[in-house]
């Protein structure tokens, strides 16, 4: 290895690094969106509409109240309207969207994590209604 692909090297292990020491000193939330936003080709509205889905699904919490939080108050119009459709498309169609993915799908939805079965629902309804 020459001189100058050990410097590359080692300058890119630095920044990774560092890049990970900043990423772990994050609070949770500001982590998740990170995360969201760094390693997942997924637009915001995607993003926070799959994350309303499964608080809904894990919590049973309010999906208006969801929808008209603080933490996403940052989405544009056009992400927040999509995120919107979204959610409420997934939700108002989630039997006939189980029992497409159910007859497609290897296993039964009862042994698919929580997060596989959301994601499965949002790519249903983007294929059939969207």
């Amino acid at each position: 290895m020459q001189r100058s692909d050990r410097v590359r090297r080692r300058d890119f292990l630095n920044y990774k690094l560092l890049n990970y020491k900043l990423i772990t000193s994050l609070p949770n939330t500001q982590l998740h969106d990170y995360i969201i936003t760094q390693f997942t080709m997924l637009s915001p509205s995607r993003s926070a509409a799959f994350d309303i889905l499964l608080r809904v699904e894990r919590h049973g919490a309010y999906t208006s109240e969801l929808l008209h939080a603080q933490r996403y108050q940052k989405l544009s119009a056009a992400d927040h309207a999509l995120c919107t459709e979204l959610v409420m498309g997934v939700l108002r169609w989630r039997s006939a969207l189980d029992a497409a993915i159910e007859e497609i799908a290897s296993q039964s939805l009862a042994k698919l994590d929580l997060e596989v079965l959301v994601a499965l629902r949002l790519a249903a309804y983007q294929l059939g209604w969207l």
